[in-house]
C-alpha cells in the first residue's frame, strides 16, 4: 500500500503519541489499584467479597478479618499459585496488611493485577483500623499454612 501513497509513509520513524514525546504503545494501560476506606471494606466484606491477608503467617494466625485467605507477600504460602487460580474465579479482591504504608498489601495487590485479577482493592488502614473500628475478627492459621507447620 506504501508503494500506491504519492507521499509514501516513512516506516523507520517510530509512532509517537498523541503529546509527541512518548512512543506509542498498543499493549492496555496498567490497571490502577484502587484503594478503599474501612466503611468501602465494610460494605464488600458484607457483600460477600473475598479479602486476602498479606501479612506473615504468624500475624495473620493472631487475627485476621473474618473468612479473609492467606497469601502473604514475602511468598511463604506453600499453595500461592493455586490460591491465585481461585481467586480468578471471585469478584472482588480485597487486600490488606497492617502497615501504615500498606508495603505488604501493595505489593501483592499488585502482583494479583499482574495475575491478571480484574478487581483489587486495597484496603487502607489494614487490620488494625478494621478491629478498632469494632469489626469482627478471627484468629487461627490458615490450611495450608498448618498443613507447612505439621511437616516441619
Amino acid at each position: 500500500m506504501n508503494g500506491l501513497r504519492p507521499d509514501g509513509i516513512d516506516l523507520d520513524r517510530p509512532v509517537l503519541a498523541a503529546s509527541g514525546t512518548a512512543a506509542a504503545s498498543c499493549e492496555a494501560p496498567a490497571a490502577a489499584l484502587a484503594e478503599i476506606d474501612l466503611a468501602e471494606a465494610r460494605a464488600l466484606h458484607a457483600a460477600g467479597a473475598t479479602f486476602v491477608d498479606a501479612r506473615p503467617a504468624s500475624t495473620y494466625a493472631e487475627g485476621h478479618v473474618p473468612d479473609a485467605l492467606h497469601l502473604p507477600s514475602n511468598g511463604e504460602c506453600p499453595d500461592g499459585p493455586a490460591l491465585i487460580e481461585d481467586l480468578r474465579g471471585r469478584g472482588t479482591v480485597v487486600v490488606y496488611d497492617d502497615g501504615a504504608s500498606c508495603a505488604l498489601a501493595r505489593r501483592l495487590a499488585d502482583r494479583l493485577i499482574a495475575e491478571g485479577l480484574a478487581d483489587v482493592r486495597l484496603m487502607i488502614g489494614g487490620f488494625t483500623g478494621w478491629q478498632r473500628a469494632g469489626e469482627a475478627a478471627q484468629s487461627g492459621t490458615c490450611a495450608a499454612c498448618g498443613l507447612r507447620a505439621e511437616g516441619e
